[in-house]
C-alpha cells in the first residue's frame, strides 16, 4: 500500500466509516461524572478526584458552544487517524486493510466503548494514537519525528488518568527495548531512557496539577480503600477500619 492512491482510497473509506458512527451515536452516551469534569473547567477549580487533564481537553470545546457532542467527535477523529497510521504500518494490501477496519469499526469492543462520553475513552484513543505513532515510525527512515510526536500523544494519555502511567509503562518499557534496537547499544540504555521518561512524565503531571492548576488533593485511592476494607469487614465484630468512615 505504498502508492498515493490507495493511501488516498483507505483514508476515504475510514472517513466513511467515521461518518457512520458518528451518525448513529450522536451525541453520544453520557457517563455519570461528565458534568462534574466540565464544571471543574467552568469554575476553574481541580481535584484528583477527577482527571484535571481531561476537563482542560474537554473544557474548551464545550466553552465555545461546540456542545458534549464535541468529544465523541474528538474521539472517533482520534481512533480514525490511529487506525489509519496502524495500517498503514502494517503494509498489507487495500482490501485487506478495508475489512480489517470494517471489523474492527463493527466489534463490539469499538462499537460500544467508543460511543462513550467518558474519560477513559479519552485515554484509549490517546494511547491507541500514540501506538500507532510509534509502529509507523519503526517503518520510517528517520523516525525521530514521529516518535516525539507519539511521545507527547503518550504524555497526554497518561495526563487523563491517575493510573494512566502504571497502564502506559509496560508499553513504554517494550517499545524502548525492541522497538529501537539500532538506537541503542544495549537493553540497559533502552530501560534506562524508558525510566527517564516516566519520571519526567510523573514530574511534568505533578508540575500540572499543583503549579499550573492548583488541584485540590481529594485522594480518591485512599478513600477507595477504606470502603474496600470496610465492606470487607463488615460482617465481623472487629472492624479496625470503621472509623475512618
Amino acid at each position: 500500500m505504498h502508492s498515493f492512491r490507495n493511501r488516498l482510497f483507505l483514508a476515504l473509506w475510514i472517513s466513511c466509516l467515521a461518518f457512520f458512527f458518528l451518525w448513529f451515536w450522536l451525541p453520544g452516551v453520557l457517563v455519570f461524572d461528565v458534568v462534574a469534569i466540565l464544571s471543574q473547567f467552568m469554575r476553574s477549580h481541580y481535584s484528583d478526584w477527577l482527571s484535571p487533564a481531561v476537563s482542560v481537553l474537554w473544557g474548551p470545546l464545550v466553552y465555545f458552544n461546540l456542545g458534549v457532542s464535541s468529544i465523541l467527535v474528538l474521539h472517533v477523529a482520534l481512533f480514525s487517524i490511529a487506525l489509519l497510521l496502524l495500517l498503514l504500518s502494517l503494509n498489507i494490501r487495500l482490501i485487506y486493510a478495508g475489512i480489517i477496519s470494517l471489523l474492527l469499526f463493527l466489534s463490539p469492543g469499538v462499537f460500544f466503548s467508543l460511543s462513550l462520553v467518558s474519560r477513559d475513552a479519552t485515554f484509549a484513543v490517546f494511547l491507541f494514537l500514540a501506538s500507532s505513532l510509534l509502529l509507523l515510525s519503526s517503518t520510517e527512515r528517520n523516525p525521530l519525528g514521529l516518535q516525539i510526536l507519539a511521545c507527547v500523544v503518550l504524555a497526554i494519555a497518561i495526563f487523563c488518568r491517575q493510573e494512566g502511567i502504571v497502564v502506559c509503562a509496560p508499553f513504554v518499557f517494550w517499545y524502548m527495548v525492541r522497538g529501537n534496537r539500532n538506537l541503542f547499544n544495549g537493553r540497559l540504555a533502552a530501560m534506562a531512557l524508558a525510566v527517564c521518561f516516566l519520571v519526567a512524565i510523573s514530574i511534568a503531571q505533578f508540575l500540572l496539577h499543583r503549579g499550573v492548576l492548583k488541584v485540590f488533593p481529594a485522594n480518591p485511592e485512599r478513600y477507595f480503600i477504606v470502603r474496600d476494607l470496610t465492606s470487607l469487614t463488615r460482617a465481623s465484630d472487629d472492624c479496625p477500619v470503621c472509623e475512618l468512615r
